[in-house]
């Protein structure tokens, strides 16, 4: 019945379609026939909210284009979908061309040519574990999402286990453990082996703890081969407020005055609106755990010191800057204090102790031998790499006055500190 209504462009369209082989997803044509053997519709119900309108979606290994069709029904602005099959892009586009939906499909690898663009969502469905290096297209599609980042793994399950040949017993072990497994893929084609198999436990590592760019992650099951889907929030702040300095600064102290209310001209002069909706100074360890994509104000407490005492070498490398990229306003305010008023607070903080430990040992000599200015030189010089963000140094101990920071940063040089 519904094919009668369909225009002859459409009916031909769809007879091309039918006379076509599809090995994988199954997609519905105007008529109600279908083409593909496999339906998603359990995974794009999971994966997608029902109302997409104004989003952009990227679809990384798109095959015949169903869930870039199905993003566009849900009202998404700019659907794009990727793959690497010539021939799968042929169809994907002509069933768009018969669904009446725009989608663009690029003939592309994304490994060879990664993209220069942010999307809101981004998909890679059933991809990682085909390419050479699934761990730098993880990280590209981390700093890409704007919104989501939707992966769907294969792992050790059943399926997979079975075509690995492990015990399930060994499995099971294995999918308590962040565990990265690599196959002889090379070595046994003739069990189609792909290349890496990631645990739950890895992704979760990998998306959360290594870098600070998603506030949560959802790990559910797929219908697809036993495998499992991860729904990567990204991170969303309105207002971040990253106060920085050394250890002994006062980072904690300044923080309390200013969002308590005790500092109304410095919150005045930041801008900073009611500065009791950033509520407290978060640390490192709290951005680790899940919490809400959506923040209107964030206050990040940062130690400028952590290169010397975190093994990252440098603050190019430091996972917890990565915030600096989810937010609309940055402030970052620098907390400055002479060497001398450092280690006498860093003293006064270990009093009592029976023991130094070693780090606090090594920050003792840093401001002892006045080498803390190198290091408050090289942060005011590394956070110029911001872009629009503001940028001050304030000083308690000269009655809370705010310096710009490229100002602060030559009077430090001129001073003999770099």
């Amino acid at each position: 019945m519904r094919a009668q209504s369909v225009d002859v462009g459409v009916e031909e369209l769809e007879e091309r379609l039918l006379r076509e082989e599809f090995r994988y997803q199954k997609i519905t044509l105007p008529s109600g026939r279908s083409v593909g053997v496999r339906d998603r519709s359990a995974t794009a119900a999971a994966i997608f909210p029902p109302d997409l309108t104004g989003k952009s979606v990227l679809d990384l290994g798109c095959n015949y284009g169903y869930f870039c069709f199905e993003a566009k029904r849900r009202g998404a602005a700019r659907v794009v979908g990727l793959d690497v099959d010539a021939d799968a892009l042929r169809k994907a586009r002509l069933l768009a061309q018969c669904l009446g939906l725009e989608v663009e499909f690029q003939l592309r690898d994304i490994e060879a040519e990664p993209l220069a663009e942010s999307f809101d969502y981004i998909l890679c469905l059933n991809l990682l574990h085909h390419l050479n290096d699934p761990l730098t297209l993880l990280r590209h599609m981390a700093d890409r999402a704007r919104e989501r980042l939707v992966l769907e793994v294969a792992t050790l399950g059943p399926h997979d286990g079975r075509k690995l040949r492990l015990f399930p017993l060994m499995r099971r072990l294995l999918l308590r453990y962040p565990v990265i497994y690599v196959a002889p893929a090379a070595a046994e084609a003739q069990r189609k082996l792909k290349n890496y198999y990631l645990t739950p436990k890895a992704l979760e590592n990998l998306l959360l703890m290594q870098r600070r760019l998603f506030a949560s992650l959802e790990i559910r099951p797929s219908e697809f081969k036993g495998r499992f889907l991860a729904l990567a929030h990204r991170r969303r702040i309105r207002h971040l407020l990253l106060v920085a300095g050394p250890t002994a600064a006062g980072k904690r102290t300044l923080a309390a005055a200013l969002f308590g209310g005790a500092l109304p001209e410095l919150a005045a002069a930041l801008e900073l609106g009611d500065p009791a909706r950033f509520g407290r100074l978060v640390r490192d360890a709290e951005l680790r755990r899940p919490g809400p994509a959506a923040v209107d104000a964030l206050a990040l407490r940062y130690d400028i010191l952590r290169p010397h005492f975190a093994s990252i070498h440098g603050y190019a490398r430091d996972p917890v800057l990565d915030v600096l990229a989810c937010a609309e306003r940055v402030t970052i305010l620098t907390i400055f204090a002479p060497p001398e008023r450092l280690a006498a607070q860093l003293r006064a903080a270990e009093a009592g102790k029976r023991r130094w430990s070693k780090r606090h040992r090594r920050m003792l000599e840093r401001y002892e031998s006045g080498k803390v200015l190198e290091d408050y030189r090289r942060w005011l010089a590394f956070s110029e790499r911001f872009a629009g963000a503001e940028r001050w140094v304030v000083a308690p101990y000269e009655g809370h006055a705010l310096h710009p920071a490229d100002a602060f940063r030559r009077r430090l040089a001129e001073a003999g500190g770099g």
